[in-house]
């Protein structure tokens, strides 16, 4: 709870940037605290704040993450707090590719800038995955002004919208596809769109204070207490749709994403660093911390590594161990991923596998 961290008024003043969507109501509703300045605005926005340091802390998109943070600068300027984010397993009901007429016969692909993680998606899905064998090899991107996707997504124009406008859409845009969806059906991963992203030297307070936040709101949602305050097709939305744990199903998701993206050259980096664990974690994880290390040096046996890939959570090995540079390895295996046909998929990742 809240009142178990420490005092509000001895924490460090810290800007802190938000996506004003309906999905980040849980992980942003706790964060009414003194030493919070909160500033609202839309992906792209919030992702330039925190490039540009008016911000210390964002609620950021991944592709961002991926790319914009570290253009001209260390990737290890900036890390991810572990344990919450915005994702989906399957659809999300809020992030498609719209038009009039289907796939088949589309020219167009409007990208109007607001989430460069959605915009970055959807082309992966459709010059590499399943959609790219229903459009046309000359289909051409089209980059609009912010928000007039919709409006101009006319006949064989369709157009990427995110958010609560993607919750309603205009009925002539019969042609949906829900990119949280084809994602799913494609690699059986989750899929990851926002994480809380902060400069290296942030104080552990307030990283604690961010996730102790996210954890009550995710409560709350839980536990009906946001109800009140919904729609009912928003309280669907975020029960139903919206996966708020970066776990190790996240974690895998969000690492496939970033090694396939960047091999399209969409992003430009595929790493990402985490914030350190706390003592509990890095002490609880000592046996496998020592396992760990020997995978960088070559020396774990692969009955090791298969156990430790069952057995234990993924985000707290790879930050016990130190892992900011276990990227640099790359590491391909067979996985038995839960999806609804129970095929073996093949990961191929550069980071974790």
């Amino acid at each position: 709870p809240l009142s178990q961290t420490p005092s509000s008024r001895a924490l460090p003043d810290t800007r802190i940037g938000i996506v004003g969507y309906k999905n980040a109501l849980p992980l942003t509703r706790h964060l009414d605290q003194p030493n919070l300045s909160l500033r609202h605005g839309h992906p792209s926005e919030v992702a330039s704040w925190l490039q540009e340091g008016e911000v210390d802390v964002a609620l950021l998109p991944v592709a961002a993450l991926l790319s914009d943070l570290v253009a001209g600068r260390s990737e290890s300027d900036f890390r991810v707090i572990p344990d919450l984010a915005i994702g989906c397993d399957g659809p999300v009901d809020s992030v498609f590719i719209a038009a009039e007429t289907p796939p088949e016969e589309w020219t167009h692909i409007l990208l109007d800038g607001v989430s460069r993680t959605s915009v970055c998606l959807s082309r992966l899905l459709l010059q590499r995955g399943p959609l790219s064998e229903r459009v046309s090899s000359s289909l051409q991107f089209l980059e609009v002004d912010a928000e007039t996707g919709v409006e101009s997504a006319r006949g064989t124009h369709a157009t990427v919208v995110i958010g609560d406008r993607a919750l309603d859409l205009p009925e002539r845009l019969t042609h949906r596809i829900d990119l949280g969806l084809a994602w799913k059906e494609w690699t059986g991963l989750p899929f990851v769109f926002a994480v809380w992203t902060g400069r290296v030297g942030l104080d552990p307070r307030v990283v604690e204070q961010i996730r102790t936040a996210g954890f009550q709101g995710i409560q709350d949602l839980r536990k009906g207490h946001l109800d009140s305050e919904l729609t009912e097709e928003a309280r669907h939305y975020l029960h139903k749709r919206i996966r708020y744990e970066l776990d190790d199903a996240a974690t895998m998701g969000l690492l496939r994403f970033a090694s396939l993206a960047h091999r399209e050259g969409l992003v430009a980096s595929p790493h990402f660093s985490l914030f350190e664990p706390s003592h509990s974690i890095q002490t609880a994880h000592s046996e496998s911390r020592s396992a760990l290390q020997d995978l960088l040096t070559g020396e774990l046996e692969i009955d090791t590594l298969i156990h430790l890939a069952e057995r234990c959570p993924l985000l707290e090995l790879w930050a016990a161990a130190g892992l900011e540079n276990l990227p640099e390895r790359s590491v391909s295996y067979q996985a038995q991923l839960p999806s609804p046909t129970s095929t073996t998929a093949m990961l191929a990742l550069d980071g974790l596998g």
